[in-house]
């Protein structure tokens, strides 16, 4: 098919377009990417507000082209292989001051251009960048599907919207949109609360439906989230605790949803902390931030002081608004280091993300958590113009996968651009990237380095193309 059949096929949805009202502007805050958290971080700083109504219905329309690799990452599951095609969805909220309700069918079509690749193993096979055809059987789905009860501030939800935490926008290190929304029981606080004086906290508690691995056995994530503001100050605390996965320990909903309050059988399980720290002025327009944590470790019975930094985490970066005292320029980096310690054959340690019984904290072929995964390390650029209707943004991304697993490790150079505009009722994106991979799949060894030669598969080029229409239709 053709993209002027699609277009054709879809010409009742595009008409929707001229018979809708003009309503004002309300970007959801459902289907997340790093664009709008970009415009809505700008908007905040800048006390631009914007309009909703209790029940809205808005179209969401996308077109994409890829020439190689599927490399999108943080768009909520997002696959586009070697290909093009278009994804159709309805997005449906009603929001009162007790209830929340939303979903958004969707219905999807792929051409494929098959593409001989080497493959990736173990913890590297749920990499954005791997064939993930299986999942494209599900041509029709449910996205952002869910119900929120409100009582005053307390608020108790199910569903399977997409989350994130932290103060990032390229990575989080427990909690991404990188994968599809998983479905999902919360509870957490809508707004802040004083605690003391100019002192507010919140939370949120977390536990998803069960998962199962690629042995069929169940498991479960439980999450608690914290976070405390002062002034322009915040601080955020996560424990991710995955359970589960064994055929000799009956565990069920109860016992996961309790487990990281009491600890029980805590020597079987997988568990992550995380704390950040994220300074923010709408004076000044600047944010930054520095996020760190670790995964449960076994020290093997040495002494893990002698050993700095073994198996830390870290991410940190700014955003600035209004650089050169021009209100719509922003600048920005970011940096994530997942890299295994080097006494990795010394102390023995859980990598990050690394458990096969828990798919490597992926679903449906993807990580829910930092997209770049285990034993990584992702630099991003960023530069943009951004005003009421219009946002140009320049990005330079340098990633590495594998980097003590393998020498050469995966070294993956990208630059891409992103255009957006927005008025009334009607949000469109144009994200365009243009990728260059050495050693994929890690095919090259020693020698091609010191002969600066390449085996068959090691160098990739792929050019994407995404384009997005977001529609408030009542």
């Amino acid at each position: 098919m053709k993209f002027k059949n699609i277009i054709k096929n879809n010409s009742i949805l595009f008409s929707l377009f001229i018979l809708s009202n003009n309503n004002i502007f309300t970007q959801s805050i459902l289907n997340p990417s790093p664009l709008k958290k970009i415009l809505k971080e700008h908007d905040s700083f800048f006390n631009k507000q914007y309009k909703t109504t209790p029940f809205q219905i808005t179209h969401n329309q996308y077109f994409f082209n890829n020439t190689n690799l599927s490399n999108f990452e943080n768009q909520n599951g997002l696959y586009i292989p070697k290909g093009y095609g278009f994804i159709t969805g309805l997005l449906y909220e009603f929001s009162n001051d007790y209830l929340y309700l939303s979903f958004e069918p969707r219905l999807s079509h792929y051409k494929i251009i098959k593409n001989d690749l080497p493959e990736k193993y173990g913890v590297f096979s749920v990499l954005n960048d791997t064939p993930k055809h299986q999942y494209l059987k599900e041509t029709h789905q449910l996205n952002n599907t869910g119900i929120q009860i409100k009582l005053k501030n307390l608020i108790f939800s199910y569903g399977n919207w997409n989350l994130w935490w932290g103060p990032g926008i390229h990575n989080s290190l427990s909690l991404s949109n990188n994968s599809k929304g998983f479905y999902n029981y919360s509870l957490y606080l809508e707004e802040n609360i004083n605690v003391l004086k100019k002192t507010k906290f919140n939370f949120k508690y977390l536990l998803s439906s069960p998962f199962t691995n690629s042995n069929g056995q169940k498991y479960f994530l439980t999450s608690l989230k914290m976070k405390i503001i002062n002034r322009n100050i915040e601080f955020g605390y996560s424990k991710d605790v995955l359970s589960g996965g064994y055929d000799q320990i009956e565990w069920r909903t109860e016992e996961a949803a309790s487990v990281i309050f009491f600890n029980e059988n805590m020597k079987y399980w997988d568990y992550l902390n995380s704390f950040y720290i994220n300074y923010f002025s709408k004076t000044n327009g600047l944010n930054l931030f520095f996020e760190i944590g670790s995964p449960n470790r076994s020290f093997g019975n040495k002494e893990p002081r002698n050993y700095f930094g073994h198996n830390i985490g870290s991410n940190f970066g700014m955003r600035k608004y209004g650089i050169f005292n021009h209100e719509n320029l922003m600048l920005g980096f970011e940096y994530t280091r997942l890299v295994q310690s080097s006494y990795y054959n010394i102390l023995p340690s859980p990598n990050w993300y690394d458990n096969q019984k828990y798919n490597y904290s992926s679903f449906k072929g993807m990580r829910w958590t930092s997209h770049s995964g285990s034993d990584s390390d992702d630099l991003l650029f960023i530069i943009g113009f951004i005003n009421n209707k219009w946002s140009f943004i320049c990005g330079l991304n340098y990633e590495r996968h594998g980097v003590t697993f393998h020498f050469p490790p995966e070294v993956k150079f990208e630059n891409s651009f992103t255009v957006s505009y927005r008025f009334r009722d009607i949000f469109i994106s144009m994200n365009y990237e243009n990728e260059f991979y050495e050693h994929y799949a890690f095919v090259d060894n020693n020698i091609n380095v010191w002969e600066q030669s390449y085996e068959n598969g090691s160098l990739q080029r792929t050019k994407s193309l995404l384009f997005k229409i977001e529609h408030v239709l009542f």
